[in-house]
């Protein structure tokens, strides 16, 4: 549905070390202007959005008691979209 595509990327264009809009020509594997300098706990992130509109507010109701089936929703979409897959084939069970 329309929700659906409202709460996916139009592109994958993001930078790979900490989820910041990148250029399409961009290496980003060593991090963007935004987080070059910057120390992480984790090596990769996977961008779902820019977190504005639908995205920033189907992030905020999922926190609410009584909306977990719009979490558990998110969390679906989240987990189906295309760019996690290499993740969950890698994930161990």
């Amino acid at each position: 549905p329309d929700c659906c595509m409202a709460l996916t990327p139009d592109s994958d264009n993001y930078c790979e070390r900490c989820g910041a809009p990148a250029g399409p020509f961009l290496n980003t594997s060593s991090g963007c202007f935004h987080c070059r300098r910057d120390r992480f706990q984790f090596e990769t992130v996977v961008c779902l959005g820019v977190y504005e509109d639908l995205l920033r507010t189907a992030c905020l109701r999922s926190k609410r008691m009584g909306d977990e089936p719009l979490a558990a929703a998110a969390a679906a979409l989240a987990a189906a979209h295309p760019t996690h897959l290499p993740l969950l084939q890698d994930a161990p069970l």
